[in-house]
């Protein structure tokens, strides 16, 4: 439309200009320069806008315990992770973004409309960004990462239970290879006078773990990025408290990380895995709570090898430290087509409890990015 109109204008001007007497030649120029500002000024507020969209795809299949409990049908199903959408833009030094998810429901049998994020954010000199509105917080690496860019197709334990947006306000910094986060957010109760809130600091090594999970575009060089964080929810009895350390990068073929949380009996009562831990609570069985009668220590770890640049292979270990001393052992194995913007993956999931156990299997596709 802007190219139409601009033509046209100038169209309109050179004929006229054509027919206008010599002396009068300066004003038409005069003419000529504004409309060439007005379509100059309508190019640069456009400057900037982007969309885009991810599909992640599955099909799970289970018949242990785990899935089924007592006497139940078998898991055998299709799901949507991820539907999402997001778009981005600017007006100033303003930049804004609003993304959705229109697929990942709380079981392989629902959907749902979820808003993401939905914040603008602003430079404050050179010293540090602040975030405001809709965001997810920078508590854990495996929280923060992009779905596309998962090595697994279900986050970690601890990733999962961080996995939501909230509305708040964020500041963070980077001084050569130190960076730092913090954020505060409406907890569960809304407006009210509940609060969850982080402050997290990471170091690099090399040139950073990236924002990635496994070893599929790294350098053959040794690049890693360890990170601490306190969290805390006051919305919980006890204000509920967290600590928690966490690693991740590449050396040549290989990716590992690892993460561990100390989480204490306040905040262990009320923090559970999301609905993309392992699709192990996806109905209404007794899994994903940290909860203990103590204090308690979940951890995670894996190790990925790229086996050449179309397929990794990966295997991670998750315990919750909980009541039924659960535990997850998770082996995948992606095929690459375009990275990880496009990919297919297989990944078998054994469940040890004192409770349900068993097996899950999932296939999943992957195509498109989140940013």
């Amino acid at each position: 439309m802007n190219s139409f109109v601009t033509g046209a204008l100038a169209l309109a001007a050179t004929s006229t200009v054509g027919l206008a007497d010599p002396a009068d030649n300066s004003d038409w120029l005069e003419l000529d320069s504004e409309i060439n500002g007005l379509a100059s000024s309508y190019a640069s507020s456009q400057e900037g806008m982007g969309w885009t969209a991810l599909l992640r795809f599955t099909y799970t299949f289970s018949s242990d315990d785990i899935a089924t409990g007592d006497g139940g049908d078998d898991i055998s199903g299709f799901k949507f992770e991820d539907v999402d959408m997001a778009f981005w833009g600017g007006v100033g030094n303003y930049q804004w973004r609003i993304s959705w998810d229109m697929g990942s429901g709380s079981s392989l049998s629902t959907t749902s409309f979820g808003l993401e994020d939905a914040y603008v954010m602003w430079e404050c000199e050179e010293y540090f960004t602040t975030t405001a509105g809709n965001y997810k917080m920078r508590v854990l690496m495996s929280d923060a990462v992009d779905p596309e860019k998962q090595l697994f197709i279900d986050r970690t334990a601890l990733g999962s239970a961080f996995d939501f947006w909230q509305p708040g306000v964020a500041v963070n910094g980077s001084q050569d290879l130190f960076h730092w986060y913090a954020g505060l957010q409406n907890s569960s109760d809304g407006q009210e006078s509940g609060h969850r809130y982080y402050v997290r600091a990471e170091y690099d090594f090399g040139t950073g773990a990236g924002m990635y999970e496994g070893a599929m575009g790294a350098n053959d060089d040794f690049n890693a990025t360890i990170g601490g964080v306190f969290y805390s929810d006051d919305d919980v009895s006890g204000d509920g408290t967290m600590y928690a350390v966490d690693g991740r990068g590449t050396a040549g073929p290989f990716g590992f990380g690892g993460e561990i949380a100390f989480v204490d009996e306040d905040l262990g009562n009320t923090l559970v895995t999301g609905s993309d831990f392992s699709r192990l609570n996806n109905s209404s069985l007794d899994f994903g709570s940290f909860s203990d009668a103590d204090d308690t220590s979940p951890f995670g770890a894996w190790l990925s090898y790229l086996l050449n640049d179309e397929f990794e292979a990966g295997v991670r270990y998750d315990d919750l430290d909980n009541f039924d001393e659960e535990s997850v052992i998770s082996v995948v194995l992606n095929w690459y087509r375009s990275g990880h913007n496009a990919k297919w993956q297989a990944q078998w999931s054994d469940v040890d409890s004192d409770g349900d156990d068993g097996s899950i299997f999932q296939v999943g596709v992957v195509v498109g990015s989140t940013r």
